[in-house]
């Protein structure tokens, strides 16, 4: 039966498959133009098609993605930058560009693009090359290099402190990986992105928000720090300054949905403002949209503190 030679394929590619492999596996060109117009199947990207009926839900569509542009290009290049990030599962945003990007050796010198691709010239050494989901991959070090050389810093610096964070990887993989592109377009940027980067940071609007400080001169902060509260409990603050007894707290969008836990942050800071600490929330929009205001109240927090300190001092 062409249906099951067919459907093994189709299981093996990620849900996509090619008219050739439906002539291989007994279709007719009849059968072909039958099963397109019908709605049976559907064209995916040119020269490549999907059983509309059996388009699994429970298949990523970047996974489906990578695998019909991989087929169109007779599984050429290595999946790369964002591309790859997703197949690792790291967190970064494609929303302004959700074409998928691959990597090929420099053997030709042409960077040309194809349809609803972007091609990026580049040696790929031995070591940054692995398999993710039956894809040719860079490894998460080399990843993470390729978006700090390439990308702006915080949408490099997102990913990179997800990765150590969660020990994706150790430094050491990230030095060797700059090591081997030491002269290449843009390793003095992605240096300075994995010199800030900080396993510390647990969330995309902590990373931006230690880097929207940094920017602007505010001390940088320690990263998790444990307080011990009056009643002997235990609590543990995104960010914190010991010389003007400062807290910062991120406030991501979900954070609040309940309201238990609504009531239940509010009296953990209600606690740490009564051991005298002043406490300081940022949210996505006050790093993204007014950077300079929020680092300015982090400034003026942090030099009351400091005045007040200096004015009860013996």
């Amino acid at each position: 039966m062409p249906d099951v030679v067919l459907e093994d394929l189709i299981l093996e590619q990620h849900g996509v498959f090619t008219p050739q492999q439906a002539t291989s596996a007994g279709f007719v060109r009849s059968d072909t133009g039958f099963l397109l117009r019908s709605g049976s199947w559907e064209r995916v990207r040119r020269g490549v098609y999907a059983e509309s009926e059996r388009l699994d839900p429970e298949i990523p569509q970047p996974l489906r993605e990578v695998a019909a542009v991989r087929l169109a290009l007779h599984d050429n290049g290595v999946c790369s930058h964002e591309t790859a990030a997703l197949l690792h599962g790291l967190p970064v945003d494609v929303r302004a560009d959700c074409r998928v990007i691959l990597t090929m050796t420099p053997e030709r010198r042409s960077h040309r693009d194809y349809d609803g691709v972007h091609v990026h010239r580049a040696g790929l050494p031995v070591g940054h090359v692995t398999t993710v989901s039956g894809f040719p991959t860079t490894s998460v070090a080399r990843t993470l290099v390729d978006l700090a050389r390439n990308r702006r810093f915080g949408a490099a610096l997102i990913p990179t402190d997800y990765a150590l964070h969660h020990h994706l990887l150790q430094r050491e993989h990230l030095n060797a990986v700059m090591l081997d592109c030491r002269r290449w377009p843009g390793t003095k940027r992605a240096a300075e992105v994995l010199a800030f980067a900080d396993p510390g940071s647990e969330s995309p609007l902590e990373s931006l928000g230690r880097l929207c400080l940094h920017r602007y001169g505010v001390p940088a902060p320690v990263l998790q720090h444990e307080i011990v509260l009056a009643d002997g409990g235990r609590t543990r603050v995104d960010f914190w300054w010991e010389d003007g007894a400062v807290v910062g707290e991120a406030d991501g969008l979900n954070k609040y949905a309940d309201a238990t836990v609504l009531r239940r942050e509010k009296l953990r800071q209600e606690s740490l403002e009564r051991l005298g600490f002043t406490v300081l929330r940022f949210t996505w929009a006050d790093v993204t949209l007014r950077p300079a205001e929020t680092a300015a109240r982090f400034q003026a927090a942090l030099a009351r503190r400091q005045r007040r300190t200096a004015h009860l001092a013996p």
